[in-house]
């Protein structure tokens, strides 16, 4: 019996099929052999990671613009100003600069040519404190608004400036207070109603030693919905930026009764 068994067993193994490498035993079929190409290596097949980051974007620069499309961006930014509007324009724009003991005739003309605005120095007002066009002048920002490069550049020589006769003029404080330019502004209908408070906030909170009423030389009045203003120009700046952050707060105040309480759960 056991002979009989043995001599099965025998048969069996002898008619089974033997398995080569690269082929499935269990009957999935022979795997794919990739097939070599003369003078070529086989790349080793990588399958993709499921997990990786997405590749990222290539990254782009805007080229930077040429002087001559600058220059006519800044003239169609001009087309219907004044010259005096122009000016204020450009006080708004950024500018860099980089001043090493550069006498400061020196430094106001060439921040004219980048600005491609009329700039001088007031040479009898310098001299009559002491100072002469070829004061050094030593500073270094960059994208900064012209008029804060302005007044950080000259608050050390007790200077400042102001727009005569179409030009930016720089000048001592006495001088431009004694010149004091007349500007009206609209008051917007946000705030037209309460221009009484308009106006004694404005003596109260900006620059309040400047005004009449404190002893100073500008003075401020409404007429109608209109605030009339004669002041020079660094106040005048001020003015407009308490205009326009008054605006702002009284347009971002909730309307009486519509503002909801918090709910409170105990």
């Amino acid at each position: 019996m056991s002979r009989m068994l043995l001599s099965f067993v025998a048969s069996v193994v002898l008619t089974f099929p033997t398995s080569s490498i690269g082929q499935d035993p269990f009957g999935s079929g022979p795997s794919p052999t990739p097939q070599a190409v003369p003078g070529k290596l086989l790349q080793p097949q990588i399958s993709a990671d499921p997990f990786a980051a997405p590749a990222r974007p290539p990254v782009t620069h805007q080229p930077e613009k040429s002087p001559a499309d600058v220059d006519a961006d800044r003239q169609y930014k001009r087309k219907g100003l004044t010259a005096e509007q122009i000016i204020r324009q450009e006080l708004e724009n950024q500018t860099s600069h980089q001043f090493i003991e550069e006498p400061l005739e020196s430094a106001v003309k060439l921040m004219g040519e980048a600005h491609d605005i009329p700039m001088v120095v007031d040479r009898a007002a310098l001299e009559a404190i002491g100072l002469t066009p070829d004061t050094p002048v030593s500073i270094s920002l960059k994208n900064v608004k012209l008029r804060s490069f302005l007044n950080l550049l000259l608050r050390e020589f007790e200077l400042t400036y102001a727009i005569e006769q179409e030009v930016l003029v720089i000048t001592t404080d006495e001088q431009a207070e004694a010149r004091p330019a007349l500007r009206a502004y609209s008051l917007p209908m946000s705030i037209a109603n309460e221009s009484d408070k308009v106006l004694s906030g404005l003596i109260t909170v900006v620059q309040p030693d400047t005004w009449q009423a404190k002893g100073g030389p500008s003075t401020a009045a409404l007429v109608s919905h209109v605030l009339v203003v004669s002041a020079r120009e660094t106040v005048h700046e001020s003015v407009a930026e308490y205009l326009k952050e008054l605006e702002t707060a009284v347009q971002d105040r909730p309307a009486m009764g519509t503002q909801k309480l918090p709910v409170q759960s105990f």
